[in-house]
């Protein structure tokens, strides 16, 4: 009787590197970038829903953000800039890029008073939530 002893995950190695060599033939071979989703988060207080975007490596000018009728569109576009040099690539990942999300706002806001800043690769934006959607102290006679 033959017994065959594996390590636990030894299986799990060819399929990783399968799924690496599939990707990065994808990858290589495409000529426009794929238009990736922007991870966010979205939070509130009282007065104000705040959404966080980590847009990494892009700058303020390559990034636009419009919001209309309650959704939110946040768009960070890089295109590919010839170089004239005389470095010849083996591996060629980062050209043009695009992340982009679309999210329904989950309170009114007042639009004409959204404020945005960029820092360190992360896009805060603060949407005042409109008058009727903030909470009020009732009182009682």
């Amino acid at each position: 009787m033959n017994c065959i002893v594996k390590s636990p995950g030894s299986q799990a190695v060819p399929f990783f590197r399968l799924m690496d060599h599939l990707l990065s033939d994808a990858l290589d071979h495409s000529e426009q970038a794929a238009t990736l989703p922007a991870p966010v988060d979205v939070a509130e207080d009282d007065s104000h829903v705040y959404v966080r975007a980590d847009l990494p490596g892009f700058s303020k000018d390559e990034i636009n953000v419009q919001i209309d009728k309650g959704v939110l569109s946040i768009q960070a576009q890089r295109t590919q800039k010839a170089e004239q040099n005389a470095e010849r690539y083996f591996r060629r990942e980062r050209r043009a890029t695009t992340l982009s999300r679309r999210l329904a706002v989950p309170h009114e806001v007042t639009e004409s008073a959204v404020s945005a800043a960029f820092k360190d690769g992360v896009l805060t934006l603060t949407l005042p939530k409109a008058p009727r959607d903030t909470p009020r102290k009732v009182s009682i006679n």
